[in-house]
């Protein structure tokens, strides 16, 4: 087996502190934290510490949460600094899991490929406890104020055109079933009623899916579980709710057969276009991507559409 040191790199080996300012304050632009990396200044004792490793031999393996969007940044930047760096284990791009999660599927990959870990240098205390967990030794090199971690609710996410019936799903007993209640739901028609005195006031969009937003990611920070009641037909709309979550998602997929929602189309059918018919277009269009969970490693999906 190979003898392995593991290393982390914001707050580890570089220093991020001139770009915390985009994710310590809301909204955070993650995007533009992670465009800085190049400009991190090195953190010399743990750099040192990596080159004496790497000169008696021990393999050097440095495990980021950063996205491997930044990947190319991140290996100038080591080479630019003189880091030594036999592997380099990043984030998925769209993955929005807790570092500590990603990092453990890591090691578990690491011990299958034969890697004997010698020791990890980490800096945040939720990763150093998962390291020191998993039965490895830690050094944490610098201290964290950082708040008690909670686990987070399970996030629903209802998927499906307009008339399918997603709001009647969620009143009846097989939603029930799957743990759903009333107190859960986030709906963006009652946030639209709220903000604009009426459910199908398109106006202020912006404004229901801030609010909608704000109030999911807070009920997840505390570990509510949240069920988000709205179309979600765009993959952007559908990433965007993902993104709020820090562990699981559920995708609940809702229709029915054409003909029943245009016999149920209310005040959808008063409408200057055929909006059940738009729907369905676009649904059908998505429908690959929502079955497969967008691609998100962190998405089931429950399918639970009528045939016709």
């Amino acid at each position: 087996m190979t003898r392995t040191v593991i290393f982390d790199i914001d707050g580890t080996l570089a220093d991020a502190t001139h770009r915390l300012h985009h994710v310590t304050k809301e909204p955070k632009n993650y995007d533009a934290f992670f465009a800085a990396v190049g400009d991190d200044p090195v953190i010399e004792p743990i750099r040192e510490l990596a080159q004496v490793l790497a000169r008696q031999d021990y393999k050097i393996i440095l495990v980021s949460g950063r996205s491997d969007k930044v990947r190319e940044q991140t290996l100038d930047w080591l080479g630019r600094h003189e880091v030594p760096c036999d592997e380099l284990h990043m984030r998925r791009e769209g993955d929005y899991r807790q570092d500590f999660t990603i990092k453990s599927e890591i090691l578990d990959e690491l011990l299958a490929d034969g890697n004997e870990i010698a020791f990890v240098v980490d800096d945040r205390p939720s990763v150093v406890a998962m390291w020191r967990e998993r039965g490895l030794t830690c050094l944490q090199c610098r201290d964290w104020d950082e708040a008690p971690h909670v686990n987070p609710g399970l996030l629903t996410v209802m998927v499906g055109p307009s008339g399918a019936g997603k709001s009647y799903w969620l009143t009846t007993d097989e939603a029930c079933g799957f743990g759903i209640d009333p107190s859960h739901i986030v709906s963006s028609d009652q946030l639209r009623a709220d903000l604009c005195g009426d459910f199908r006031d398109q106006t202020k969009n912006d404004e229901v899916f801030t609010a909608l937003h704000a109030v999911v990611k807070t009920r997840l920070a505390h570990g509510l579980p949240t069920v988000v009641d709205a179309t979600n037909l765009r993959r952007k709309d559908r990433l965007s709710v993902v993104g709020l979550s820090a562990g699981m998602v559920r995708y609940v997929v809702i229709d029915r057969p054409t003909e029943d929602k245009r016999r149920d189309a209310g005040w959808r059918a008063t409408l200057p276009f055929d909006l059940i018919a738009k729907h369905d277009q676009t649904f059908r269009s998505q429908l690959r991507d929502i079955l497969a969970g967008d691609g998100q490693p962190n998405v089931e999906v429950l399918d639970l559409r009528r045939a016709a």
